[in-house]
């Protein structure tokens, strides 16, 4: 989404809601905006909120794939991303904000990887969680769905800046 008022790329990502063709269209229209504007500088993704443990009948491959296309996109802007993370994040927003340059987070964040069915959702989430807390830091995250607290992300460097 554009803010006609500010001008400034904003998308927000709700982890609660299933992937959606109007989040890929909101993804795409963001990192159109990011790649044809010379003078802007900056994109940034709220986030927030995680999925229930139902399963959602109605994800396709396709979507998947495009989704992670759109998220890989997201990553390689030619902008700087800044996410803004509040309250538990997961699915869908966890997604998100491993693929941006600077991460701001509430102290009351938590990070916590999908599980749907009992079965850990094997997203782009896990792969860089994975890369970018290393394999022994994610491995309770990834393998038990235990969440990581905002201090420990912190620390791990999954978020650079903690406020309140």
């Amino acid at each position: 989404m554009v803010t006609a008022e500010t001008g400034d790329l904003i998308l927000r990502v709700d982890g609660t809601r299933p992937l959606s063709a109007e989040l890929m269209d909101a993804l795409t229209v963001v990192c159109d905006g990011a790649e044809d504007s010379g003078d802007r500088n900056t994109v940034i993704v709220y986030v927030s909120g995680a999925p229930d443990d139902s399963v959602d009948e109605d994800l396709t491959v396709a979507l998947v794939s495009k989704w992670e296309r759109g998220l890989r996109r997201l990553e390689g802007l030619p902008a700087a991303t800044i996410a803004v993370a509040s309250g538990v994040c997961g699915g869908l927003a966890l997604e998100a904000l491993l693929t941006t340059d600077y991460r701001i987070a509430t102290t009351s964040v938590r990070l916590q990887v999908t599980v749907q069915a009992q079965v850990t959702w094997p997203g782009m989430a896990v792969h860089r969680l994975v890369r970018q807390a290393g394999a022994a830091a994610a491995r309770r995250a990834v393998l038990f769905g235990a969440p990581i607290e905002a201090r420990d992300a912190l620390a791990l460097r999954l978020v650079d800046e903690l406020t309140d």
